[in-house]
């Protein structure tokens, strides 16, 4: 198994880094124990970069997966989106309304590929 330790996430309404992404903030203002939000299992690609939706929704693009993936904020699989490339490095939303998804991936020895 994989494990995603440390990564950052935004908070959806304030557009600004979690400063603690593994730990349960309690209603006092107070820190729980740190938590797996997300396990993926080995061989499926790697985790990589990542951003939040205007919903909450985590999207994980996978290097060697060949995928984005959005998760709902329960860290419960939405959906996945097949990319014809298999070492994805990040994704963002752009445009006006951040209705459009940009990719970003490396050739790393595949100089065909898209």
């Amino acid at each position: 198994m994989v494990t995603i330790r440390g990564a950052r996430q935004l908070e959806p309404a304030a557009g600004r880094p979690d400063p603690h992404p593994d730990c349960v903030v309690h209603p006092d203002g107070t820190l729980g124990p740190r938590e797996t939000h997300l396990q993926f299992d080995a061989g499926k690609g790697a985790p990589d970069g990542m951003t939040c939706d205007h919903e909450g929704g985590l999207w994980i693009v996978f290097y060697s997966g060949a995928k984005v993936a959005r998760f709902h904020p329960d860290g419960q699989l939405d959906r996945e989106i097949a990319l014809p490339t298999p070492h994805i490095t990040n994704v963002c939303f752009a445009g006006a309304d951040l209705s459009r998804m940009f990719v970003t991936s490396a050739a790393d020895g595949r100089p065909d590929d898209p």
